[in-house]
């Protein structure tokens, strides 16, 4: 039964204290989070399971509650839709991750909401750490590419040469999204970027 850290009530559950939270101290259950981290880390340390994964860190917080197909932790903050546990989990240091970045398991461990193994990063980090860990299939290898690495770099050097991004989907027959996703890094992350003093045109 967790305790209401402004006014020390007790409530049944994690869904009636955000709702005690909102209407006895017109607060929202995120900011009383980040006002409280240790709220957050007491709500994680009940509602997991400790075990031992990688003997190089300490153990990983397996989630009990809801997971979705892959096995990350879904949780409710507030009744709101199910958001992912290990980006909650961050809210037991204090800190919000801005949406654009994503959060990343140092122990390749879906289910695990330990707030040590966890980091915010780039999109490109999390695919160069996946492919690093052998987990996914990219470049040319996936399915559905339409390039290979050589074109895909290619590409990067066309938008450093300053071609825009639909000119390039022209010049190599594919969507303008793919060519967003190519230069964001999020596929063909792999594949290096070109080096500035190199004339590639």
């Amino acid at each position: 039964m967790p305790d209401c850290l402004l006014c020390n009530r007790k409530s049944p559950n994690y869904t009636g204290l955000h709702k005690h939270l909102s209407a006895a101290h017109k607060i929202r259950a995120l900011a009383y989070y980040l006002k409280f981290p240790g709220a957050m880390l007491e709500r994680l340390d009940s509602q997991s399971e400790k075990v031992q994964v990688r003997e190089d860190l300490t153990p990983c917080w397996e989630w009990t509650g809801l997971r979705d197909s892959k096995g990350y932790a879904r949780m409710r903050v507030a009744g709101a839709a199910t958001a992912f546990g290990h980006r909650n989990a961050l809210l037991a240091r204090g800190e919000v991750v801005a949406p654009e970045l994503y959060v990343l398991h140092g122990c390749d461990n879906p289910p695990c909401v330990n707030p040590e193994h966890l980091r915010g990063d780039t999109p490109v980090e999390n695919a160069r750490e996946r492919s690093d860990r052998g987990r996914s299939c990219c470049g040319a290898a996936h399915h559905n590419a339409k390039l290979d690495d050589d074109r895909a770099f290619m590409v990067r050097a066309e938008k450093w040469a300053g071609f825009s991004h639909s000119q390039i989907a022209d010049r190599f027959g594919v969507s303008k999204s793919a060519i967003d996703h190519i230069v964001a890094g999020r596929n063909f992350a792999h594949v290096g970027e070109p080096h500035p003093d190199v004339f590639l045109f």
